[in-house]
């Protein structure tokens, strides 16, 4: 015979709570992690379309006037900016 029988331990309501604290936690913890990393392509993405705005008019409405095809600008500079304008103000991407 070797060594005494160990009886597998039970976990208690205690035990129970304290895991169920610590998953809650664990969560919270990645749920802001996730936040960041997500948020982070975002924000590159408006300070791009606002760099863009800026440096053709300084504001939308000047930006789409110096790029139109009409006034000067080219098909290409006038779609830039019209994505940078619905990026800034936060419309649905354009596939």
């Amino acid at each position: 015979m070797s060594g005494p029988r160990v009886k597998p331990t039970i976990d208690t309501a205690g035990d129970l709570a304290l895991a169920e604290i610590l998953r809650a936690r664990l969560r919270q913890r990645l749920r802001q992690q996730l936040e960041v990393v997500t948020s982070a392509p975002a924000i590159s993405t408006r300070a791009a379309a606002a760099e863009w705005i800026f440096d053709h008019g300084g504001s939308i409405a000047a930006a789409l006037k110096a790029t139109h095809p009409d006034t000067g600008g080219t098909s290409a500079d006038f779609q830039k900016t019209i994505e940078a304008r619905d990026v800034l103000e936060g419309r649905a991407q354009r596939p």
